[in-house]
């Protein structure tokens, strides 16, 4: 069957990457072969060092199994697993017709809950069953660190390191770049679309993300007893960008109004030590427009000679290519890439000044968790990005 050597493992990795090795196809031939009825083969040195969870997992599926109509065909695997985890809660949703299969003819799917930002990777369904006592032990190790003050993406584990060390320190400075307040309308629960239609002077899609977030994180800092400030700005830079203004049907002067009253109306409702724009707070226009030059050359220097650059460029405009079509609907799909080069300067530049001004600075973004890697493409520094909702 799987053979895998474990001769000394456990000493070479932790217990969590152990219970990684009961993967989704380890997982899937157990669960088929207990819900068939079959004999298993716990015969692997794997299978066999969990050999008595697995066969009490067999019979207890052996007196809980009911035939149900219309629910999925591991739903006792799920109902257990509720059982032991405490708000696990079982979401289904419907399934088209063309993918009901005549052999199963379930007529819904499980929505898989994740555990990836509460322990790191996402368990199969078997390892979450008969590794009950040490994912619980890491779910509570979870509630101690500070990705569980907020709904925050997963950061990698470059971001996460960098992360700890800064708050290590026991003093930090906050800091967030917000978008202006560009129109949006609302496709989903929790979900927006930007139409760029018009500017307007509120704190906009990422100052409402960030003020819903904050506190929390503001009381995880207390609590851990981290001295911090928290300064956040709004990009004026996109001001600068005449394509951008005539999208809008404003002009540059009218732009820097809109972002002036976002920064008023921001200070109103926070308990930020400032609110200011960007540009307006570290340089100058003209200086700002030449460096980010520097920088754009620098980004399209190893997108011309890296081809895993070049490859991320790609993904990322495939993945806001709505935003892109929306933003500037007379540009090709195909090329939006340019877009993200252009963007991806600003936040290396951004990165840059954060970095000089600053003695031990986290980034807190609100926009979109993709750009969250340029800010330090030229400067190391900590970042970590709330989770997107556009």
């Amino acid at each position: 069957m799987f053979m895998i050597n474990l001769s000394n493992y456990s000493q070479k990795t932790s217990e969590y990457n152990y219970i990684k090795l009961f993967n989704k196809k380890i997982s899937k031939k157990i669960i088929e072969d207990i819900r068939n009825g079959k004999k298993l083969n716990l015969n692997s040195e794997l299978l066999f060092s969990q050999r008595e969870k697995i066969l009490n997992l067999q019979k207890r599926y052996e007196k809980q199994k009911i035939l149900i109509n219309n629910k999925p065909r591991n739903w006792v695997f799920w109902k257990i697993i509720k059982e032991k985890y405490l708000n696990f809660e079982i979401k289904s949703v419907k399934k088209k017709s063309s993918n009901i299969s005549n052999k199963s003819k379930f007529k819904e799917n499980i929505c898989y809950t994740t555990f990836t930002k509460k322990i790191g990777f996402n368990p199969s369904i078997i390892a979450l069953i008969i590794f009950e006592k040490e994912i619980k032990k890491k779910l509570e190790e979870h509630k101690e660190k500070f990705l569980s003050c907020a709904k925050f993406w997963p950061p990698n584990n470059d971001e996460l390191e960098k992360i700890n060390l800064t708050l290590k320190k026991k003093k930090v400075q906050l800091i967030s770049v917000l978008c202006p307040d560009y129109s949006y309308k609302k496709i989903g629960k929790n979900f927006y679309s930007f139409t760029f239609e018009r500017l307007n002077s509120g704190i906009g899609l990422g100052g409402q993300k960030l003020s819903e977030s904050v506190q929390n994180i503001y009381n995880f800092l207390k609590k851990k007893k981290i001295t911090f400030s928290h300064d956040i700005f709004f990009g004026d830079f996109e001001a600068y960008t005449k394509e951008n203004c005539l999208r809008l049907g404003i002009k540059e002067n009218k732009f820097m109004e809109c972002v002036r009253q976002s920064k008023v109306e921001m200070k109103s409702i926070s308990s930020a030590n400032e609110c200011e724009l960007f540009v307006e707070k570290f340089t100058s226009k003209n200086e700002w427009l030449r460096k980010k030059q520097v920088h754009k050359t620098l980004i399209l220097d190893k997108f011309s000679k890296d081809n895993e650059f070049e490859k991320l460029f790609l993904k990322i405009a495939k993945a806001r290519r709505n935003l892109y079509g929306n933003w500037y609907p007379n540009m090709k799909s195909e090329d939006h890439y340019k877009l993200v080069i252009d963007q991806a300067a600003e936040y290396s530049l951004m990165g840059e000044y954060i970095s000089y001004n600053y003695e031990n600075p986290l980034i807190i973004g609100a926009d979109h968790p993709l750009m969250r890697i340029f800010y330090y493409f030229k400067k190391p520094i900590s970042v970590i990005y709330l989770s997107k909702n556009y």
